[in-house]
């Protein structure tokens, strides 16, 4: 957070409400903390990929990429900055805990390919049921919010109304991509291959980012 930042945070902000967003601000530091903890030691330990959506673990990295580049590109305070970038770092690494990341002499000098545990179960053969159908359901959606935004929002540019829009598809279809672990745990019948505890911290912090977002500055 820049001294601009913290000057109209002090003199612009409710005393009573600049309080109690402090203490929300440290229990959302907290969180944090516990949320990248927990789904470190969940990642860590985990030998089997069966029962986890690999090609969901592939669209949140490149949902976090955007949206790292979007806070940059919009000032946002070095604390939101900071959060999304571990996450962004977080989320490329279980890919490499997920899959088999080997290194080659030719380019592009790195091979992807899924692991035993995965593609030798029905986890993959559900996977690619689930993300055919949310394929359906989303590239339409995507596509007319795209048109709305080229028609009713104003952008400086192409690349302004390209991470924009990608942006607004994150936030407003994102929920979307839990449908494939979805689909997976009901079809196996069990949760038990979920990050359990990482998941409810995260749970939490949404709730105080919104108590969060009266003083600091988002775009």
């Amino acid at each position: 957070m820049d001294l601009d930042e913290m000057k109209r945070m002090f003199l612009e902000t409710d005393k009573i409400l600049l309080t109690v967003t402090m203490i929300v601000s440290c229990l959302h530091s907290v969180f944090e903390i516990l949320a990248f903890k927990n789904d470190i030691a969940f990642w860590n330990q985990k030998e089997s990929m069966e029962g986890i959506s690999v090609k969901t673990l592939w669209f949140q990295l490149i949902q976090s990429l955007i949206i790292l580049v979007y806070l940059f590109d919009n000032d946002t305070s070095w604390m939101i900055l900071m959060s999304s970038g571990l996450g962004l770092i977080l989320e490329g690494w279980k890919i490499t805990q997920a899959s088999k990341v080997t290194r080659i002499e030719a380019f592009p000098y790195w091979t992807i390919e899924d692991t035993e545990t995965y593609g030798q179960s029905p986890t993959k053969e559900y996977d690619d049921i689930a993300m055919t159908y949310m394929s359906w359901a989303s590239f339409p959606m995507i596509g007319c919010y795209t048109i709305y935004s080229f028609l009713y929002e104003e952008h400086k540019g192409l690349y302004a109304f390209v991470l924009n829009t990608l942006v607004g598809c994150i936030y407003t279809f994102g929920f979307i991509n839990m449908t494939p672990q979805l689909y997976i745990n009901y079809r196996l019948q069990s949760v038990e291959h979920m990050p359990g505890r990482a998941l409810f911290y995260r749970f939490l912090n949404t709730i105080i980012d919104d108590l969060f977002s009266f003083i600091i500055t988002m775009p």
